[in-house]
């Protein structure tokens, strides 16, 4: 998603999910400069809610607020 905000800066926000099943062999990212480290942490479940305007303003103009 991506905005301008009133002083003309672009905000861009990329959110992906994905989902393996038990038991899938990631790939090596040795050599990756950006990854420091790879590791298994624990799953959380989080809950969003999501706000508009009755007419769905911000919705229309792709934005999002949670």
């Amino acid at each position: 998603m991506a905005a301008k905000s009133a002083n003309g800066n672009r905000h861009v926000e990329v959110e992906r999910k994905f989902d393996v099943p038990p038991g899938t062999v990631f790939p090596s990212f040795d050599g990756f400069s950006a990854v420091a480290r790879v590791e298994r942490l624990p799953s959380h479940s989080l809950d969003a809610i999501y706000f508009d305007t009755p007419k769905h303003d911000l919705a229309v103009h792709r934005v999002t607020l949670r």
